[in-house]
């Protein structure tokens, strides 16, 4: 739903208008684009991890706007390089972000909440810094290697034992 996040931005210019700021929308063809004084910056699909991290930890907030979610998998990859996450509240996001403390939750569809969760981030170093923190330590807990492995041993185990 980029129609969301693209409206929240020009919420952002207005509200923001003091700051500098700098929008990444990776996987699309190159380009560049002005909203008031905010620019968003097309850039072309990523297909190394490295390269997907560093941009991941040189970014202040994730922004994901979708209107059906299974899982979120870039959620968890984001919140894993310490960058709190503002994404919709649909299918699967909330089970990967702890609002107010990963990151936020916002609704679906709603650019005037993206856009107020964005400001209040952006407005906040200590937050910000805050929920990295929070967000890099709850993904590494809950959806490492390690984790995922005993999660699906568990699973694997528990329907075994109801074939018995």
């Amino acid at each position: 739903d980029y129609s969301t996040i693209q409206k929240a931005i020009e919420l952002v210019s207005v509200q923001l208008k003091d700051k500098k700021l700098l929008f990444i929308a990776l996987g699309d063809i190159d380009s560049r684009q002005m909203i008031g004084d905010v620019e968003i910056r097309y850039l072309s699909h990523v297909n190394s991890p490295e390269v997907m991290a560093q941009y991941y930890q040189a970014a202040d907030i994730y922004l994901h706007a979708s209107k059906a979610e299974s899982f979120g998998l870039v959620l968890v990859e984001a919140q894993a390089c310490g960058t709190p996450v503002i994404a919709t509240s649909v299918g699967g996001i909330p089970d990967t972000i702890k609002h107010e403390i990963t990151g936020f939750l916002s609704q679906p569809e709603d650019p005037e909440d993206m856009a107020s969760k964005i400001v209040q981030l952006l407005s906040n170093n200590d937050l910000m810094e805050s929920m990295g923190k929070n967000a890099s330590q709850f993904a590494k807990a809950n959806f490492g290697v390690d984790q995922m492995i005993a999660s699906y041993l568990s699973f694997y185990q528990e329907i075994l034992s109801e074939k018995e």
